[in-house]
């Protein structure tokens, strides 16, 4: 797929994958301590947000330009230490 592609498949939907983190994300932070995380192919940005609630400082970036850079209501307001890339 092209980058417009995902920007189409992701601004054609609220949710394209789930709002929860991955499992196995949560699985291997949970218990670290927080510090700075790269969120790489960030998608909607379910794991950077999880990671932010965790106290930690993430910075997302995905090859669709939509949910991280192109839509004007991401990151969520209340955020914390998110930035999209």
């Amino acid at each position: 797929m092209e980058a417009a592609d995902w920007d189409a498949r992701y601004a054609a939907t609220d949710l394209v994958w789930s709002a929860a983190p991955n499992v196995w994300v949560e699985e291997l932070v949970s218990g670290m301590p927080p510090g700075r995380a790269l969120d790489i192919a960030a998608g909607e940005g379910r794991n950077a947000l999880w990671l932010v609630e965790q106290g930690w400082e993430v910075e997302a970036v995905d090859f669709s330009r939509w949910p991280c850079s192109g839509s004007p209501t991401w990151p969520p307001a209340g955020s914390g230490s998110v930035r999209r890339g």
